[in-house]
């Protein structure tokens, strides 16, 4: 199945699928399948986001930032019907830096396997709250996955002695173990969300009580 460009028109230059952006935004190409779900509607890697940048860059030199990129595709991807989420203006500007280091940029985002209070800390670090900010950025989970090398450590040998997290609830770490078996494949995909991995609803908080958490950082 083929790809289709998904281009976001200027301002004034809008129809029933897309937000209104600033005239010196000439287009965002996101990947999306017609008649696909929201897994298909991903700006999957860096490698892809360079090379719809370098696009842009053709179309219309020094307008539009890597940075106002993703901004762009996050809003279109909740509020597309794929998602069913809201809408909201995306202020747009961002400036790139003028050097890259995805090492670096990697460090100040919050990571799978870390614990609540490392995450209170990156949120701290840049001045968000370490409650309400943090508790409702999380709720993106809501649609999204991850891969199995981002959880295996709650699966098997979580507290050193052989044994899992005691906050997976069993059903669900079955499901888990199925799908990702010690020494398989460390690259395959599951849902953040199990109930409803394609909707922007409040799931993913109820999936949290109910200890379906997929993310160690989720669960805490």
């Amino acid at each position: 199945m083929g790809t289709s460009n998904l281009k976001i028109p200027p301002k004034n230059a809008t129809d029933e699928n897309h937000a209104s952006l600033p005239s010196r935004a000439c287009c965002v190409v996101v990947e999306y399948i017609p008649g696909g779900t929201l897994k298909n509607f991903l700006i999957r890697n860096r490698r892809k986001k360079l090379a719809y940048k370098a696009e842009l860059e053709t179309a219309c030199p020094a307008t539009v930032s890597c940075a106002d990129i993703l901004a762009i595709a996050a809003e279109e991807s909740v509020y597309l019907e794929l998602a069913g989420g809201p809408s909201w203006p995306v202020l747009l500007g961002r400036r790139d830096s003028r050097t890259t280091n995805s090492t670096v940029a990697d460090e100040f985002l919050p990571g799978p396997i870390e614990t609540l209070e490392e995450h209170k800390s990156k949120f701290f670090a840049v001045g968000l709250n370490t409650s309400t900010d943090l508790v409702a950025l999380s709720g993106g989970h809501t649609i999204g996955r991850a891969r199995c090398n981002t959880f295996i450590n709650r699966l098997y040998d979580f507290d050193g002695n052989g044994n899992p997290d005691t906050f997976l609830d069993t059903t669900y770490l079955a499901t888990l173990r199925e799908l990702c078996p010690q020494g398989g494949n460390g690259s395959v995909l599951t849902d953040f969300d199990p109930t409803t991995s394609d909707a922007f609803d409040n799931s993913y908080f109820a999936n949290l009580q109910a200890q379906k958490g997929l993310l160690q950082s989720d669960q805490e």
